[in-house]
């Protein structure tokens, strides 16, 4: 098989495992909004979001695009590259969420949730700084 085939199906594999993510999280949810008799839904949010602010529902969409693509992303990253470099991205997720929501949603938020990703920001540094096996490429 030569390389070209190689990295094709490693690509269809991502992709598939992508989706397969994706659609099992969206399906949980939904079963989890059925089962649990809310009637407040994110999805009922979101749909609803789109008829009373619709620069809202952009920046949801937004979000949910840049969602699938992180998660693509990091499959490849875990394809690719270090297993440790892709774990320390994901342990910065809610920091960039945290930075985002401030930033483009215009958000605020308390001391404590400020003290709790502060947190999160130094165990993920010093998680890395400690692991012998961490490297860059």
């Amino acid at each position: 098989m030569d390389r070209y085939a190689t990295d094709l199906s490693n690509v269809a594999l991502v992709l598939f495992v992508s989706v397969t993510q994706l659609a099992v999280s969206g399906f949980l949810g939904a079963a989890y909004v059925v089962f649990t008799g809310q009637k407040s839904s994110p999805w009922r949010t979101y749909v609803a979001s789109f008829k009373k602010d619709p620069v809202f529902f952009r920046l949801l969409t937004g979000i949910g695009i840049c969602n699938a693509v992180g998660c693509v992303a990091t499959n490849f990253g875990y394809l690719y590259g270090s297993v440790s470099l892709v774990q320390l991205v994901k342990a910065m997720e809610p920091v960039a969420t945290f930075f985002a929501d401030i930033f483009v949603l215009k958000a605020t938020h308390t001391m404590t949730t400020g003290t709790g990703v502060l947190l999160v920001l130094l165990g993920a540094s010093y998680a890395s700084y400690q692991d012998p096996t961490f490297n860059v490429a």
